[in-house]
C-alpha cells in the first residue's frame, strides 16, 4: 500500500511539473493564444503555442490516457489485497516508465 500511494504521489508531481513547465514558458516569453490570458499582459494573443508549450500538451494529453488507469487498477489491486513482490514491482516499473517517458 506504502509503494502504490508513493508512486500515486510520483505522478501527481509529474503532471504539475508539466503543468509548470508550460507556464514557465507562457510567462517567460508572454506568449498566450488564449486572447484574455494575452489581454492581462497587455499583448496579442499568438496564432500557435510555442514548441515547448505544445510539447508539454502532447505530453499531458497522454498522461491523461495513462495514469488514471493505473491510480484505478493499482486501487483495485489494494482492495482486493494482491500483494507481493510482482505488484510492487509492476507499481513501480509503471511509474518509473511514465517519469521516463516525460523526460525524454
Amino acid at each position: 500500500m506504502e509503494v502504490y500511494a508513493l508512486c500515486v504521489l510520483v505522478l501527481f508531481l509529474k503532471m504539475l511539473a508539466i503543468s509548470c513547465y508550460q507556464g514557465f514558458f507562457r510567462l517567460r516569453y508572454r506568449a498566450f493564444t488564449n486572447p484574455e490570458d494575452a489581454g492581462f499582459f497587455h499583448r496579442d494573443a499568438n496564432p500557435r503555442e510555442l514548441p515547448q508549450v505544445s510539447r508539454a500538451a502532447r505530453a499531458w494529453a497522454n498522461d491523461l490516457e495513462n495514469i488514471p488507469l493505473f491510480f484505478v487498477l493499482g486501487g483495485l489491486c489494494i482492495a482486493v489485497e494482491a500483494t507481493g513482490v510482482a505488484t510492487t514491482w509492476l507499481f513501480c516499473t509503471f511509474t518509473v516508465a511514465r517519469v521516463m517517458h516525460t523526460v525524454m
